[in-house]
Order: C-alpha cells, then sequence, then structure tokens
C-alpha cells in the first residue's frame, strides 16, 4: 500500500477525517457540541455558586451586596441573611453535583461518538481493501494492509476520540475563563496568559517530534507484522532450519523501537502538567498574600483563594486534556493519515449485487486478439493471444514455468482485463466499461480450484459451502459434493464428522485432503464452469482418475479447464492449449500428448 507521508497539521487532519463522514455523523456530533455547551455552562454556573457560598460562610452581612442574591433574598421572602444559608448552600451542591453529571454524560457521548465514527472508517477502508481491482492485490505488500486494519484504524478513532474531546474542553475552559473575568480581570487575564503561554510553548517544541514518532512507529509496526506474517506462514522451516533465534530477535528489536517511541510521546504528552500544577499552586499562593497585603480583608483573601482553587481544580486538567489531546493526534497523525489515503482511493463501483442473474453461456469463448502486461514499464505476459473455447468441453493447458498459463486463467475468470483485445462470451465482450455487470455475472457462472486452496479454521461443512450462512447450508448437497471429491468417507471417519475443525488454514489435513475439500467446494456452488488450476497435484493418479470421472458423470453441463503440469492428468481432455511467451503455441486431442 503507498503512503500518503506529505506533512498535514492537525487541523486539517481532523477536517479531512470529517469530510469523510456521514451527514448521520455529523449531525450526532453536532449534537455532541451542543452537550459540550451545557455542560461547559454548567461549569460557569458552578463557579458562579461558589461566590455567594463563601460569602455567606464567611461574612453572611455582605450577602446582601450581590445584586442577583438579594434578588432570590426578596423572592423568598426572607428578611435575614443567615435564612439563606440553606439555600445558597444546597444551589452549590446542586451545581456541583449537575455539572459532574453532566461532564460523565458528556465524555460518554464523546467516547461512544468516537466508536461509531471508528466502526464507519474501519468499515469503509475494509471496503475499499476488497473492492480494489485484482491487480492492485498482488502488486500491494499484504503486511501494509494487516497494519492498516490493526493498527491505523484504532490510531484514527484515537485522533477522533481526542478531538470531541478537545473541544469539549474547550467549552468548558471558555466558561470557567468567563465566570473568572468577571469575579477579577486583572488577575485572570495574567493567569490566563501565563498558563495559554507555557501550553504553547511545550506544544510547538514537541509537535516535530510527535509526528516523527508517529512515522517513526507506522514504519516499524509494519515490518513487525511482516514478520510475524512470515514467522507463521514458515513455520515448519523456522523449525527444520533451527532459525527461531532470528525470527525472535528481529521482532524483539522492532517491538522494543515501537514502545520506546510510544513511552516518549506519552512523557511529551504527560510531563507538562506537573510542573504547570506547582507553578499554579505558587501563582494562587503569593496572589492571596499580596491581595492581603493591599486590602486588609480576611474574607476577600479566602473568597480569591476559594474561588481560584475551585477553578484551577477544574481548569488545569482541561488544560491537560487539550495539550494531551493535541499531542495524542500528532503522535497517530501518519496512521490516520495513512486511513484517509486508503479512503481516498478510487475503487470500483460498489459491487455488492444480490440475486445477481448468470450471464447466458451458450456456445463459445473467445479471446481476440488480448495482449496483457502487469505495469506499463514490464513486457507483455500475453501477447496477441487468439482462440475459442465451447461449452461443454474440457480444455486442458499447459506450458512452461512463467509461459502466461496462470494470467491466461485470470483473464479467462475476470481477474485481469487486457489492456488490448477482448474476452468475448457468445459475442458479447465481459470487460466492456460501459455494462460493468457483465464481469460480474460471468463471474458468477465460474468456480476456480487453486493448487493451495485456503482453508478457514472452520468445520468441513462451512468450507465446503464457502461463503455460506451457516443456517442456509443444504447439508445432504453438500455430503452429495462430498461423495464427488471422494472426500466423504474420510470426513466421516473424524470425530464430529462434517461438524470437525479443520484447523487454521487445513493444518490438520494433507494436501491431498484439502485439494479435495477445494473441488467439493466447487460442486457445491453448481457453477458451470470449473477451472482446476494444479487443483488435483496433490493427488495419486487413481484418486484424480476417479474424481474428474466423478464430476463428468454429473448430469451438468460443465466446461471444465485444467492447468496441469502432468500429461496424465489432461487425458480426459478434449482439447489441449500449449501456451508459450503469452501466445497459443499449439492446440491438440489428449490422444496426441506423449508423457515425457
Amino acid at each position: 500500500m503507498l503512503q500518503n507521508t506529505n506533512p498535514t497539521g492537525s487541523l486539517n487532519l481532523i477536517k479531512d477525517i470529517f469530510k469523510k463522514l456521514s451527514k448521520k455523523r455529523k449531525l450526532q456530533i453536532f449534537i455532541t457540541l451542543i452537550a459540550g455547551l451545557f455542560s461547559g455552562f454548567s461549569e460557569m454556573i458552578n463557579l458562579s455558586a461558589v461566590v455567594p457560598f463563601l460569602i455567606i460562610i464567611t461574612n453572611p452581612t455582605k450577602i446582601s451586596d450581590i445584586p442577583y442574591v438579594s434578588g432570590v433574598q426578596n423572592f423568598l421572602g426572607l428578611e435575614n441573611q443567615n435564612d439563606l444559608i440553606v439555600p445558597i448552600t444546597l444551589l452549590f451542591a446542586i451545581t456541583a453535583l449537575l455539572s459532574g453529571l453532566l461532564k460523565i454524560f458528556n465524555l460518554w457521548l464523546n467516547f461512544h461518538m468516537s466508536a461509531l465514527i471508528g466502526n464507519d472508517l474501519s468499515k469503509e477502508a475494509y471496503k475499499k481493501t476488497l473492492l480494489k481491482p485484482y491487480l492492485m492485490h498482488i502488486q500491494s505488500n499484504s503486511s501494509s494492509v494487516l497494519n492498516s486494519i490493526a493498527n491505523n484504524i484504532p490510531s484514527t478513532v484515537i485522533v477522533i476520540e481526542r478531538s470531541l474531546i478537545i473541544l469539549s474542553s474547550i467549552t468548558i475552559i471558555i466558561s470557567i475563563l468567563v465566570a473568572l473575568l468577571i469575579f477579577n480581570f486583572k488577575i485572570t487575564s495574567f493567569v490566563i496568559t501565563f498558563l495559554i503561554s507555557v501550553y504553547i510553548f511545550f506544544s510547538y517544541f514537541s509537535r516535530k517530534k510527535l509526528k516523527s514518532n508517529s512515522k517513526f512507529r507506522n514504519n516499524k509496526q509494519k515490518k513487525q507484522i511482516k514478520v510475524i506474517q512470515e514467522s507463521l506462514g514458515s513455520i515448519k522451516d523456522i523449525i527444520i532450519f533451527n532459525c527461531k533465534k532470528i525470527y525472535l530477535q528481529n521482532y524483539n528489536k522492532l517491538d522494543i523501537s515501537i514502545r520506546n517511541s510510544i513511552s516518549e510521546n506519552k512523557f511529551i504528552s504527560t510531563f507538562p502538567r506537573h510542573g504547570i500544577e506547582s507553578l499554579a499552586l505558587f501563582m494562587l499562593i503569593v496572589g492571596s498574600l499580596l491581595l492581603k497585603t493591599q486590602d486588609g480583608y480576611r474574607e476577600e483573601t479566602l473568597l480569591f483563594l476559594g474561588v481560584f482553587a475551585l477553578a484551577a481544580q477544574k481548569l488545569l486538567p482541561n488544560l491537560q486534556i487539550i495539550y494531551n489531546g493535541l499531542s495524542a493526534i500528532r503522535s497517530n497523525s501518519q496512521q490516520a493519515i495513512n486511513i484517509l489515503y486508503i479512503l481516498k482511493e478510487r475503487t470500483p463501483k460498489d459491487n455488492f449485487v444480490k440475486d445477481l442473474d448468470s450471464f447466458n453461456f451458450n456456445k463459445s469463448i473467445k479471446f481476440d486478439n488480448i495482449f496483457f502486461k502487469y505495469s506499463d514499464e514490464s513486457k507483455n505476459i500475453i501477447e496477441g493471444l487468439n482462440c475459442e473455447l465451447f461449452k461443454g468441453e474440457n480444455i486442458g493447458i499447459i506450458g512452461k514455468t512463467g509461459s502466461g498459463k496462470s494470467t491466461f486463467i485470470d483473464i479467462l475468470i475476470g481477474l485481469l482485463k487486457p489492456y488490448k483485445g477482448k474476452l468475448l462470451v457468445d459475442g458479447i465482450s465481459i470487460y466492456d466499461s460501459s455494462n460493468a455487470e457483465n464481469l460480474l455475472k460471468w463471474q458468477n457462472l465460474i468456480t476456480y480450484v487453486p493448487q493451495n486452496i485456503f482453508l478457514t479454521d472452520n468445520s468441513f461443512l462451512e468450507n465446503i459451502a464457502f461463503g455460506i450462512p451457516f443456517e442456509s447450508i443444504n447439508i445432504d448437497y453438500v455430503i452429495e459434493c462430498a461423495k464427488h471429491a471422494r472426500i466423504h468417507d474420510f470426513i466421516e471417519s473424524t470425530i464430529h464428522g462434517y461438524r470437525t475443525f479443520v484447523g487454521e488454514r487445513g493444518i490438520k489435513l494433507s494436501g491431498g485432503q484439502i485439494q479435495r475439500i477445494g473441488i467439493a467446494r466447487a460442486l457445491y456452488k453448481e457453477s458451470k464452469i470449473i477451472v482446476f488450476d494444479e487443483a488435483t497435484s496433490a493427488l495419486d493418479n487413481e484418486t484424480e482418475l476417479e474424481v474428474i470421472n466423478s464430476i463428468k458423470s454429473l448430469k451438468r453441463d460443465y466446461t471444465i479447464f485444467m492447468i496441469a503440469h502432468r500429461l496424465n492428468s489432461l487425458k480426459n481432455c478434449d482439447r489441449v492449449l500449449e501456451i508459450d511467451l503469452g501466445t497459443i503455441k499449439s492446440i491438440r486431442s489428449a490422444n496426441e500428448l506423449t508423457e515425457k
């Protein structure tokens, strides 16, 4: 997978992610922001309530100096200031409780929205990956794809989550600052300027390191996944060649570098808080001392301490949340950029079509002067290929390694589009861009049985009825297909029969057993065209002959293509195509073949 490594600011990154969201999600984010405003407003009320509370505790006679409190006193008909102690205390307690509940709800809402948006992006990125043309799949590195799904999506969710929390914290900070400015404009202005300047200073000098660590971690994670893939995919060789230590060292070297970069980013994101908390406490003590020295009023000093202490308790964590959030966004920026790059890639139109009709194949398949190459710089793999193959034929395909046999088949089954020439079925072009459904309908007719058959870690039943929901599987038909593939007796001999699990990639089975399951899978699909790509190479001659004869005996009008190196496997073919240097070298009957 290509990566977009162009530098992107945090704000632009968030805007790009926001553009990829559905209208429904954007509306939900707007509702989340409204909830954040309510949370901020409750903080303002809570901070405002502390002033009359402290005054009523320290000097009740001054409570009537506060305009809105005297209005409440007159409304309630209270003559004595002491009568206000209980209502004001209750007001302060209720606003504190309400503020806390709103913050908890707002936090839950932010996390919930992050999960929903993360799911949307993850699903869309995976969908984009699946919809890529086959050529792009074979040219990309699977470790990059796995890294995107396994690591980049969670990192992108962190970017979304922190963005929403930052917006919420900004709302709360603004509300607190408005209340403080009303209470004491000069001191609040100084505190605001100091705190914001400190955080901007730390943010400015840390951003390059955070982004650099993000790119470094992304690169190392991709390599780490590659090491895991290679080691698990070749575990037999690793054991035999006794090279476990090398893989373990490579994994550990990558892992420790990833952990160190994460640790460094976490430290950068966290350490300013402790220093600023100490400085804020120092400023609070000095400010209260200066205030007492200047006016000498003990209650004014206590009031100042109370209001600013409560404000600091609310303000500093939210400032740290913003700083920490920005650090987290920068720490995960490269991973989020990678996901956006996937989402921006142009892929074929969504082809998840339900109940798609099959192609009406009645006569022949014609390769009309077809040319194909894997890239503009590479040479032609298929060059000027012409042939016509008829419905119901059993076609054998032979040729040296690299002659173009597999590419020929990939063009036939609709995986690789030729850059020149046409694939015609009953005179209709399969790769006609003006009618994309032709290709889907054509593929609906075909079953491809490769040499290396992929088995999921599920039961024999689910592997034969591949891609069918469990509740929709026709068990009787699965058994019938297994009998024709000569695998039924073996399945029945296992512990749970057709419900026995085959193990990851069929590790518990022999090569021949895996191939016969693949053949049973092909029969279950009831395709009109079956392509065997060395699909019987692990079978002995007798079993191979039994399987082929069993398929031919079915009362269906199959067209079969068989790639094989053993000429004996092609004895039942009607015609055999010999491909050499990307073109048809000869077309012979099976009787003309001789085992070399």
